[in-house]
């Protein structure tokens, strides 16, 4: 059986909106990895997508800066099922399966590339913000901190 990693989030400046998955793969902004996301709330060395011994899909945080999230909730492991959303930093995925013919697609590998720091992401306050933008705010319903990265 083969998966499919799909983006959610509308990203424009990357190449790739969906992976066909070699299984276990890493997903990272390092474009040596199996899955590269060029995307500035993503760590170098983000997370590993594996199967367990009942052939489920797990994805496992390896220390990144920004996580993985399911329901609002940052975790450090959690099995995947085909449909469920899931976040890896500020973008939101979903997996789905893949048939036989489609696998072994070639992955996007950019010629040449930077690794920079990743970007923590952080939340904005009211109080951070100058007095029209807070009166303004006041009338909008608050953002989940991530939306303020799409």
């Amino acid at each position: 059986m083969f998966y499919k990693l799909v983006l959610d989030t509308p990203i424009l400046e990357m190449e790739d909106s969906s992976w066909v998955l070699t299984l276990p793969t890493i997903i990272g902004r390092n474009p040596e990895h199996g899955v590269f996301l060029d995307h500035h709330s993503i760590s170098r060395t983000h997370c590993k997508l594996t199967v367990n011994a009942h052939e489920s899909l797990l994805i496992k945080d390896l220390g990144s800066t920004n996580g993985i999230y399911f329901d609002d909730n940052r975790v450090d492991q959690h099995q995947l099922f085909p449909g469920e959303k899931f976040q890896i930093g500020a973008l939101t995925f979903h997996i789905e399966y893949e048939s036989d013919t489609d696998h072994g697609k070639p992955a996007y590998k950019p010629k040449s590339f930077e690794l920079t720091e990743t970007a923590p992401m952080a939340t904005l306050k009211k109080s951070d913000l100058p007095e029209p933008t807070r009166m303004t705010m006041e009338k909008v319903p608050e953002k989940k901190w991530w939306e303020f990265w799409k």
